[in-house]
């Protein structure tokens, strides 16, 4: 961990003399505080003395766990390293302090200077004091002759190589050793049986109990002896309630008449309603939490084979005997030969190597009194990731067992840390995150299910919590009312306790200092505590889904902030202050009322000051009510991309609404986005300006469109837009013919078509979306029969039918059936009956 907190604090040194802030106080305290003046020399010193503190741990690896002299030294590094980030955070705190807009009259302000002259000499003395213990750290390393064993080979670079050579988010890995227990499992489930039936996957953890129930609930034999499943994750604390709701709502689309009061029903009523949907349903519920696994000695190599991509079957044979020795060791655990695997892929293909590797693990598996194997090879794991991997790996112990996280919220998340270097102007820090994201799911320490990540992280091994927590999540009754003087010391508060009562997030706030990351979504809150302005430190501020229902124009004197989150709030007006926070990144302003947006009014956008348009740094806006001088100046957040290259990343996510169905955007002043990768226009477009701003959003992945008005197809128009994934179109056209021609939107993973109600033909040629997974059709009246051209989209794997014309759902089931025939899921919805039901699954 030592180097982990190492290369922390050398980020946070960075960050604080590129900021510039001694030069924003007033002259009149420097002068008066002459302290000051050494506190930026003091702080380049201890930067010099932790690059090389951190090139010298950088030679550290799991080989040198039994040097206990390096151990211990290592120990106090690591204290110096967290004394030095208490510091620069109070150095932050106080700065921000100083500069505060709060305290512009001169007789508060040099109150305030009085006040703080004394924490001044305090943070120089403190710096004088480290750089006298970072001289005697070296003087004990060299006295007692600590150093660090070399080792064979130079594998780390070699690492960092090919953790971005494998795709993002990867398929399931090839599962060997387990094909009597799939066969018979696969037996049980599609015997053909009426009765129901309980079928468990027991064992000890790290079985692979949920690796082979996944495999089975994916087996296409499984899939299609069932009209309904469900996936649930169950873990170690849970809630029957929240289950059965999850049972209920997966599969059931929007259906009103099922989900109607499930949020507000006790357990034996949602366990009716739940017996009421699955009557006369052949169904199968997969939970896990929840293989009998032997061992298998192909276990090493097949998981070395992979993460190298190879597609031999076989292990190298001058390798066989030592894979065969690890994975006897593994003690048959599939959870410690895919961790080990994962380390083994790093490695050369030499015998040396592999002895090597299994010397080091014998030690550490005979010399744990419990044979914990498990964690003992997730502890290799760990330990060989990088300093800047093991800060963000440990964060995801903050979130609760098996929850999935949005990777982007995660990445804001790390950003708002400070654990992401900067590489750059060529780069943001967001996708250097986004690197982090995909090393750590290479190595197998991060699962993702559905584009999300599933955490998998325990919380008893956030060591870099230390004693006195820094950065903590309240889960179920895990917040005392009473304010704890402790929370001083935090830098994050993720808050999961949906019912804690708002005094006691006020008392808790009241003793927050040094915060970085607040989140407080779905708390039980109207109004922001006061004391919540008073984080000068603060980057992330998120209070998603509350009932916030107003900003204060205290808000300016958060200068530090990156990411604000408003949605799903009642805040309608932003104050002026805003446009002062210079370093704001993502913006965050929606309230939701209808989520199929199939009404204007489905989302109210907020007011926004004009001049918001000065914030260049930001890469996020959503969702802003929109005039004509607004958007003729939202152009102006890209000025900066002159002269810098073409993957420059600002301005990634813009939406824009109009304030009632009948106004114009007027786009004409938008100057070109070409970074921009998700962009919602709700509102009338111009029919002549259309094609011409379209042609500014080359690599749009995202776009959606609503309430256009437009009587010419719109689709030429975006055609060049080779990367797009999703399109959304809600009553966007008012004419007849939609066509797809050959060539276009080849990466198009999505498309809605909703509420066009003249449309009555459209053309998809062969060649066409080549890419597409889903297509959902919803309130097309006036189309009476399915494209002809869905048979050339040969990769779709759902469609999705919702208040379409009778007609149309006639003739899909007889005439047009042979059209979608290739499609494995195919589901219809009307106006008069709201289940989702499906016509087949192949």
């Amino acid at each position: 961990m030592a180097g982990a907190a190492v290369f922390h604090v050398l980020n946070k040194i960075a960050a604080s003399l590129a900021g510039k802030a001694l030069d924003t106080i007033s002259s009149e305290l420097v002068k008066e505080v002459s302290a000051l003046l050494a506190i930026k020399n003091s702080m380049k010193q201890i930067e010099s003395e932790f690059a090389v503190m951190q090139a010298y741990i950088s030679q550290v690896n799991a080989h040198d766990s039994p040097n206990k002299p390096l151990v211990a030294w290592l120990e106090q590094v690591k204290n110096v390293a967290f004394e030095v980030e208490d510091i620069i955070d109070e150095y932050t705190y106080l700065v921000g302090e100083e500069n505060v807009s709060g305290f512009r009259n001169s007789l508060k302000k040099k109150c305030r200077h009085l006040k703080n002259i004394a924490a001044w000499h305090g943070i120089a003395d403190q710096l004088k004091q480290v750089e006298t213990r970072l001289v005697k750290l070296t003087t004990m390393r060299d006295r007692y002759g600590i150093s660090v064993r070399e080792t064979a080979s130079d594998f780390a670079a070699l690492r960092q190589r090919r953790a971005f050579d494998i795709p993002y988010l990867s398929h399931e890995d090839e599962i060997v050793g387990n094909d009597e227990e799939t066969k018979k499992l696969i037996e049980w489930l599609t015997d053909g049986k009426e009765a129901r039936a309980v079928i468990s996957i027991s064992g000890m953890g790290g079985l692979g109990k949920t690796t082979l129930a996944n495999n089975i609930f994916k087996n296409p034999t499984v899939k299609r002896h069932f009209n309904w499943s469900v996936w649930i994750s169950v873990s170690q604390s849970y809630r029957v309630e929240d289950l059965l709701r999850r049972i209920l709502t997966h599969n059931t689309g929007k259906n009103e008449e099922i989900l109607n009061g499930i949020d507000t029903m006790d357990r034996i009523e949602l366990a009716e309603k739940v017996q009421i949907y699955l009557r006369e349903k052949k169904t199968r519920i997969a939970a896990y939490g929840l293989a009998l696994c032997r061992r298998r000695k192909r276990g090493i190599c097949s998981a070395r084979k992979r993460s190298r991509g190879s597609r031999r079957k076989r292990c190298p044979q001058h390798l066989k005997d030592w894979a065969e020795k690890i994975v006897d060791k593994c003690r048959g655990l599939p959870l410690a030969v895919v961790a080990i695997g994962s380390l083994l892929s790093y490695r050369e293909q030499q015998e040396q190597e592999w002895k090597s590797f299994y010397d080091q693990l014998s030690w550490q598996l005979t010399n744990n009194p419990e044979l914990n194997w498990v964690a003992s090879i997730l502890n290799l794991s760990f330990n060989d990731l990088p300093g800047y991997l093991k800060n963000c790996f440990l964060y995801c112990s903050l979130f609760p067992e098996d929850y999935l996280i949005r990777r982007k919220w995660l990445i804001r998340l790390w950003t708002a840390e400070g654990f992401i270097e900067e590489r750059g102007p060529e780069t943001t820090m967001e996708e250097v995150a986004d690197g982090y994201v995909k090393e750590l799911v290479h190595r197998s320490m991060l699962q993702v299910e559905r584009g999300k990540i599933r955490n998998r992280v325990q919380r008893s091994r956030a060591t870099m919590l230390r004693e006195q927590a820094r950065r903590v999540s309240v889960h179920k009754g895990g917040l005392t009312s009473q304010p704890n003087a402790n929370l001083r010391q935090l830098r994050s508060f993720i808050l999961f306790d949906e019912e804690l009562p708002s005094s006691s997030i006020e008392n808790a706030s009241s003793s927050f200092k040094l915060l970085r990351v607040l989140c407080l979504r779905h708390a039980k809150m109207e109004q922001i505590p006061d004391a919540v302005f008073n984080l000068f430190n603060l980057h992330y501020l998120d209070l998603r889904c509350t009932k916030v229902k107003s900003i204060p124009k205290s808000l300016g004197k958060l200068q530090n902030l990156q990411t604000l989150d408003l949605s799903m709030t009642r805040v309608e007006k932003l104050p002026r202050e805003v446009v002062t926070l210079t370093k704001l990144r993502h913006l965050f302003v929606v309230c939701f009322y209808d989520y199929n947006c199939r009404t204007f009014d489905s989302f109210s956008a907020v007011s926004v000051p004009h001049d918001i348009c000065r914030l260049e740094g930001l890469q996020t806006l959503l969702n802003i009510e929109a005039d004509k001088f607004l958007m003729q100046n939202i152009g102006s957040l890209t000025s900066l991309l002159v002269g810098l290259p073409e993957n420059d990343a600002r301005a990634r996510r813009v939406g824009v609404v109009a304030s009632d169905k009948d106004e114009l955007l007027c786009l004409d002043g938008v100057h070109p986005l070409p970074s921009l990768q998700k962009l919602y226009l709700k509102g009338r477009l111009d029919e002549d300006e259309a094609p011409t701003v379209f042609a500014n959003f080359g690599r749009l992945r995202d776009l959606r469109l609503a309430w256009s008005g437009l009587q010419t197809d719109p689709l030429h128009s975006f055609s060049h837009m080779s990367s797009l994934v999703d399109l959304h179109l809600y009553r966007v056209y008012e004419g007849q013919r939609l066509s797809f021609r050959a060539g276009w939107f080849p990466r198009l993973k999505n498309l809605f078509l909703a509420d066009m109600a003249q449309v009555s033909v459209i053309d998809i040629e062969d060649g066409a979306m080549k890419s597409l997974y889903q297509l959902q059709l919803i309130g097309l009246s006036s189309l009476t029969a399915t494209p002809a051209g869905v048979v050339y989209l040969q990769s779709l794997q759902a469609m999705y039918l919702i208040d379409m014309p009778q007609e149309f759902i006639r003739r899909l089931e007889t005439s047009d059936r042979s059209k979608v025939q290739h499609i494995p899921n195919v589901y219809w919805r009307s106006a008069l009956y709201r289940t989702l039901t499906e016509v087949w699954t192949v």
